[in-house]
């Protein structure tokens, strides 16, 4: 049961239970007990006069339960309270796109802090690009050469044939500068899951190295790609040295990150050219697949296989790996589900692991409904997702049978970062759209009012996040705004 708050900052994301006095203790001696009865993350917190106790059944339910005690404090103190609060989801994460465009380390530093603040335990961070390779690869210097630069940029859309005529890089992060930040996101019991772009979204790998493309189809000048959306150009499917190219760069991945999962992309490719290609005709005859679209889950499973090698484990969009047989792909193997939110359910109730982020509620580059915004958004599929939209969102609806639904992670709020230009934008676009992800991944089943608890809630945490230098929008006027035509909605 909730009670009144009566401190400045009320608790997002939202406690299971919670009571709380108007009796503040200053500088409390902190006691933390472990019981491993609680559920996985979980904890009690109880502020007493003689002290401060948390029972966790973890070392990361102990950290969230010292983040709440965090928020709670007053500067007349910590008040009086007893919580006892558990996640929902395993994986509470965002998605950071710096292919497009880059924001550097000390973004993602400050970024982490208030991601932990917020309970998220997991950021994706999509490293590579058709528009730049932001990871230097000790075997392949050329990718941070060339690839990390465009000769310049598109303007006013995708595919308008207008551009900037700036040269936008070299912008990358050394191996030192990525082990900074895993160093930080480690200590602050967050994950990060790298992705690289295979075999598609490649245009960077192909100006670095364009042996690595199909020899039917070589490019125009070494570049990487200047416009927005996805290049058709991908690298070669029946060449070898692609094999070792992708071999060589998930083990330094793997050296670098210690994290369990691998995101190694494997969308939105266009199999023109492999299907005009002479090697990869001739790779799939040799591996006796039935087309050339089965040369996506051919090389899926090269990348599972040298993964679980490892010790990790490959995560995947599953638009076009069409057959997990021959992908390798496992029920323990992990499927990111973008866009339509109709399939991260239908996975989850085929036993398969998902993450969730539907465009309606997790694409957080899309307009947010605030009047008068500086800022300029996504505008390739007609929707918008306000603050409420993302509030709203249940990664788990249209799982129906109870075994099933532990096959849901979580959810995912993402920004792809073509319209996406400074750090300053990117953090109007993220916050507080954050606050209301890391709600409903943490706590989705509240049942709170969003106007009487949520928003009510919000405007202290804005008006801290701006304290504290960060960009943060506003609360939109408008309560709602439905799902646009273009985007599947959720299963009801």
């Amino acid at each position: 049961m909730i009670m009144c708050f009566v401190f400045a900052i009320a608790v997002l994301p939202t406690p299971r239970e919670f009571s709380v006095t108007d009796v503040f203790v200053r500088d409390p001696v902190v006691r933390v007990i472990r019981e491993a009865a609680l559920p996985a993350e979980g904890y009690r917190l109880r502020v007493a006069k003689d002290g401060v106790t948390i029972t966790a059944a973890d070392d990361r339910g102990a950290f969230y339960a010292r983040q709440t005690l965090h928020l709670l404090a007053e500067p007349q103190g910590i008040p009086c309270c007893e919580v006892k609060d558990w996640p929902e989801y395993p994986f509470r994460s965002i998605m950071i796109d710096e292919g497009r465009h880059f924001f550097g380390k000390a973004f993602m530093l400050k970024t982490l802090e208030l991601m932990a603040r917020y309970k998220f335990n997991t950021l994706h961070w999509h490293l590579t690009e058709d528009q730049g390779w932001r990871i230097a690869i000790d075997r392949y210097p050329e990718l941070t050469k060339i690839g990390a630069t465009r000769l310049e940029t598109a303007v006013r859309g995708h595919y308008t044939g207008k551009y900037d005529g700036t040269q936008y890089g070299p912008y990358f992060y050394t191996k030192d500068e990525i082990r900074e930040v895993v160093k930080r996101a480690t200590e602050l019991r967050i994950d990060i899951i790298p992705e690289i772009e295979m075999p598609g979204h490649t245009r960077s790998i192909l100006a670095a190295y364009p042996e690595l493309g199909c020899p039917s189809n070589p490019l125009d000048e070494r570049t990487c790609w200047s416009d927005w959306g996805i290049s058709r150009d991908c690298v070669c499917a029946g060449n070898d040295d692609v094999v070792k190219f992708y071999g060589d760069c998930i083990d330094q991945i793997c050296d670098i990150f210690p994290g369990k999962i691998v995101h190694m992309g494997l969308d939105e490719v266009n199999f023109v050219h492999w299907g005009r290609c002479g090697k990869c005709q001739a790779r799939v005859k040799r591996e006796g697949l039935k087309n050339t679209e089965a040369l996506m889950s051919w090389l899926t499973g090269l990348a599972a296989k040298r993964l679980k090698a490892r010790g990790r484990t490959i995560m995947t969009y599953v638009d076009q790996v069409l057959d997990f047989e021959v992908a390798g792909l496992g029920k323990d193997d992990i499927v990111f589900c973008a866009g339509c939110g109709g399939l991260g359910p239908t996975m989850a109730t085929l036993g398969y692991k998902v993450i969730s982020g539907p465009a309606a509620y997790g694409y957080i580059d899309f307009e947010q409904g605030l009047e008068n915004d500086p800022c300029v958004y996504n505008n390739w599929i007609p929707c918008s997702v306000p603050l409420q939209q993302v509030y709203s969102f249940e990664p788990s609806r249209g799982i129906f049978r109870k075994e099933n639904r532990k096959n849901m992670l979580g959810g995912v709020a993402y920004n792809w970062s073509e319209y996406t230009y400074s750090v300053k934008e990117l953090q109007w676009k993220l916050w507080p759209r954050l606050i209301a992800m890391a709600q409903v991944n943490w706590n989705p089943k509240s049942g709170y009012d969003y106007e009487k608890t949520f928003v009510k809630a919000l405007p202290a945490h804005i008006a801290q996040l701006r304290a504290a230098g960060i960009n943060c929008a506003g609360i939109p006027r408008r309560a709602t705004m439905p799902v646009e035509v273009g985007v599947q909605k959720q299963n009801e």
